[in-house]
């Protein structure tokens, strides 16, 4: 470690330094090119040729102690536009070339990451070693890195003057200053005056190497930020939970599922007989209320599924098996026709049994029942409040789902898709909309359907449907992400607020999809179909490919159209159908129940995307 009175040192990532100003505080550093060939070369010329790199430097000996030296690593020679493999790669020559640093500034980074691990890799080295990193965020307001990672002291400015510090880990953001301007020395013209996050970056990097000197083991991250709140008097923000709480818990809790059974059976249960394969426990029993209609039916009945599972009654339910989780449905309207409180009976008696609840809604009295359950849940406590809007931005592309009505088999889709991606040996993410999501392994689920759990601040939700995407690329590694949305993307009329699809306006603005599928009917009006694959192109600018038509109709069980059963169209008809559909809107449309539909699919997918 560094002795009282000794030489800082702070290695400066940027355009270069024109040494002459501080003849006495510049060392000989190094430049990092990249030459047409694509190969990278070194050389000791580190001159500013644009003047950042100098400004940089200038702010950061404005708030350092005298003895501090400024090593430059140039990775910008004509321009600023961020070369992620020249950023990292002048990480990596901190450790490999033995830079004698104690500090690292970085006043530039990316908002777009083909290789976000390796940058990871080589920041966690310096951090290893005792050596501090602080990073600027982008000052077009996205999440850029290394400045986002936890091993960085990452700085961003505001333009409302909020001023804070977040010192505890809890956020990607670490130290927030109000903008503003700073005069300093430039290459052309010779002073400048400049503003944004580089240069509140390098005034947190000067203002923690006078930490530094006057404790030179002051190495830890929390320890530094906490001086800095007392120094600069700036207020503290914490999140109120762990980033990515719900999806953890989420995850976790069914990880520990080993045998469950399902109550009741519904649309939302579906999924989980006809994809039990993708499940991490087995189904032990599939049961529905005693005045149900579904009582005595096989699964393999109503779904068409290989699966022979009966049907039974709740109160044959075998509370005293070994079974250890109910998967429990939305109980809403079986409650109002039956006149019963399955809430009540459920969650009292998986008390009484010592079983699990994974619920699809909150159930409000849970609390005194002292049952262990998770219920999927967008919680804006779950939202990083560091990063104020700040949205991620990936190289991994997202296919959306979404659909002209509810009801459509979409996440059924999604699951087909998916499976047969992950078959083809590709690495799929999934952020699911249905609460069943986290039992078919999705990454997040953002439950803005029926008896919907979402943030009601538009923006946070925004937020924090980007959060749980970024979540599912893992980091950008992943190939493809798949998010599904609920009902219709546009109003089918104006005549009631229930046309409207919010929730489904803040899914496409936090997930931003880079090709659609769009489910539709058979009985769907054309140009209600056209309406909604404009919609969705001009949304993100990407294309609707495919078309996926269930072949099924709702049919009347009575003369005065009370009562509705599904009827499946003729195969021909069905065929017919899909045939005139693609020739009306210029895109190919599948049947969902057809098998070879879904290669199909997949191939229009990759053929966009690849």
């Amino acid at each position: 470690m560094m002795e009282m009175n000794t030489n800082i040192c702070i290695a400066v990532i940027d355009s270069g330094i024109k040494s002459s100003l501080w003849p006495d505080r510049i060392m000989n550093g190094i430049s990092i090119n990249v030459g047409d060939d694509g190969d990278i070369s070194l050389s000791p010329d580190t001159e500013d040729k644009i003047g950042h790199g100098t400004a940089v430097a200038y702010s950061i000996l404005e708030f350092a102690p005298p003895n501090t030296r400024l090593y430059p690593i140039r990775i910008y020679e004509a321009d600023l536009s961020a070369d992620e493999l020249l950023l990292t790669k002048a990480l990596e020559l901190i450790i490999d070339k033995k830079i004698p640093c104690d500090m690292v500034s970085i006043s530039s980074g990316t908002v777009f990451s083909d290789n976000l691990p390796q940058m990871r890799q080589a920041i966690a080295r310096i951090r290893e070693k005792g050596i501090l990193v602080f990073a600027a965020y982008d000052n077009d307001g996205a999440i850029s890195w290394p400045a986002a990672m936890n091993e960085v002291i990452g700085t961003s400015v505001s333009d409302d003057g909020n001023e804070f510090v977040c010192a505890d880990g809890s956020g990607r953001c670490e130290v927030c200053l109000k903008k503003k301007y700073y005069r300093v020395p430039w290459i052309n013209p010779s002073k400048n005056v400049v503003a944004g996050s580089s240069f509140a970056s390098a005034e947190i990097c000067g203002r923690a190497a006078s930490l530094l000197y006057e404790d030179p083991n002051c190495r830890d991250k929390e320890i530094i930020l906490r001086k800095l709140q007392n120094q600069l008097g700036l207020q503290e923000r914490r999140n109120q939970s762990n980033k990515y709480a719900n999806p953890s818990l989420g995850k976790v809790f069914v990880s520990k599922i080993q045998k469950a059974i399902l109550f009741p059976w519904n649309k939302e249960m579906r999924p989980l007989i006809a994809f039990e394969d993708m499940l991490p426990f087995t189904i032990e029993g599939i049961y529905d209320s005693r005045y149900s209609f579904n009582i005595g039916k096989t699964v393999e009945d109503d779904i068409k599924n290989q699966s022979t599972i009966t049907i039974k009654r709740e109160d044959q339910i075998p509370w005293d098996n070994d079974f250890d989780t109910v998967v429990l449905g939305h109980l809403g309207e079986l409650c109002r026709l039956t006149h019963t409180n399955y809430y009540e009976l459920i969650y009292s008696l998986c008390n009484k049994w010592g079983k699990k609840i994974y619920a699809f809604e909150e159930y409000k009295n849970n609390h005194e029942c002292n049952v262990s359950c998770f219920t999927p849940v967008a919680d804006e406590n779950d939202l990083d409040i560091t990063i104020q809007g700040k949205l991620y931005q990936r190289t991994t592309p997202v296919l959306g789902v979404f659909g002209t009505g509810s009801q459509q088999g979409k996440f059924f889709l999604q699951c087909q898709l998916k499976k047969r991606f992950q078959q083809l040996g590709y690495q799929i993410g999934q952020v699911a909309t249905e609460p069943n999501g986290y039992l078919l392994g999705a990454d997040a689920v953002y439950p803005c359907g029926y008896q919907a759990a979402i943030p009601k601040d538009p923006y946070k939700a925004i937020s924090l449907v980007s959060e749980y995407i970024w979540e599912a690329t893992r980091d950008d590694t992943c190939d493809l992400v798949i998010v599904g949305g609920q009902s219709g993307v546009v109003p089918f009329s104006s005549i009631s607020c229930k046309q409207y699809n919010f929730p489904g306006h803040i899914l496409l603005s936090g997930s931003m999809p880079d090709v659609y599928i769009l489910c539709i009917n058979s009985y769907d009006p054309i140009e209600y179909i056209k309406r909604s694959i404009q919609y969705l192109e001009s949304f993100s600018g990407c294309p609707v490919v495919g078309l996926a038509m269930l072949p099924i109709v709702n049919e009347s069980l009575t003369n005065v159209g009370l009562g509705y059963r599904e009827k499946t169209l003729d195969q021909s008809e069905a065929n017919e159908i899909a045939k005139q559909l693609s020739i009306l809107c210029g895109i190919p449309c599948v049947l969902t129940n057809k098998s070879e539909s879904i290669d199909k699919l997949i191939e229009l997918v990759l053929s966009e995307i690849r």
